[in-house]
């Protein structure tokens, strides 16, 4: 192999390691806005974070769209705001199941032979034998959702928040794209 395209291939697999960690960092994130969600539903307490801190990411999916559910359970059935919260719940358990085929497979990134052309696509498999085909780009992707559902989440505090004079309904904040990326609305 010659030296050229061993330095092309060096670097696309610590493009795919990088993506692959930034992925871990900015899901944490997201993990933890939606516990933060989860404390200011509740009311601010130390005692909540007791309650929260052992929870996965699905336990934390849970407890907070049985909140949403009371919270909306006086609201008209067809009150805008319902249909999206369901939507962003739909969006948090996909992003888990990706996070978890992500986190939870054996990958060959940077596995290269004298034939190898890329190594920014790699393969993985589970302990079960099923197997993940993936690459730097899509890793990217499920990064970029992390962080728009992050935004989503520090954004909705204004939904919550008493304190806002304006009764901001998540349908007036955001709107959702067909491929599940939220989009903040210009509010008046």
């Amino acid at each position: 192999m010659d030296s050229s395209r061993k330095e092309k291939l060096r670097l696309e697999t610590a493009e795919a390691y990088k993506a692959v960690g930034e992925f871990v960092v900015q899901f944490e994130h997201l993990s933890y806005a939606m516990k933060n969600k989860i404390r200011h539903i509740i009311g601010m307490s130390k005692a909540i974070d007791v309650l929260l801190e052992p929870y996965t990411f699905r336990q934390t999916i849970d407890v907070l769209k049985k909140l949403i559910s009371l919270r909306t359970e006086t609201w008209k059935k067809d009150h805008p705001d319902i249909e999206l919260y369901k939507l962003l719940m739909k969006d948090l358990n996909k992003l888990n199941n990706d996070r978890n085929t992500t986190i939870h497979s054996m990958w060959y990134i940077g596995w290269s032979g004298d034939k190898t052309e890329t190594t920014s696509e790699f393969y993985g498999h589970k302990f079960n034998g099923s197997i993940k085909n993936s690459s730097t780009k899509e890793i990217r992707y499920l990064t970029e959702k992390c962080k728009n559902l992050h935004s989503v989440f520090w954004t909705l505090w204004s939904v919550d928040d008493p304190r806002i004079k304006r009764d901001f309904m998540f349908a007036d904040i955001y709107s959702r794209s067909e491929n599940g990326f939220w989009s903040r609305k210009n509010i008046k």
